[in-house]
């Protein structure tokens, strides 16, 4: 059991980093974006699937979006 929590707190930890990463990159940018940023898009994008009919982009927080093309 105390491995199982010493793992969850070192996990939650990694966690709270990388929100904290991505918070800092959020700050440093312009409010608005006019043309495609390469290092936004790898910030926030784990991975696109493009399938025959839709392509599900999935986050690095975990959510996935499908957009039917």
């Amino acid at each position: 059991m105390r491995q199982k929590t010493n793992f969850d707190d070192s996990t939650r930890e990694e966690y709270v980093t990388r929100i904290n990463d991505i918070l800092d990159f959020i700050r440093k940018q312009s409010s608005e974006l006019t043309v495609f940023d390469e290092a936004l898009t790898r910030c926030w994008v784990k991975r696109i699937v493009i399938y025959g009919d839709k392509y599900t982009i999935e986050f690095k927080s975990g959510i996935s979006v499908d957009i039917q093309s």
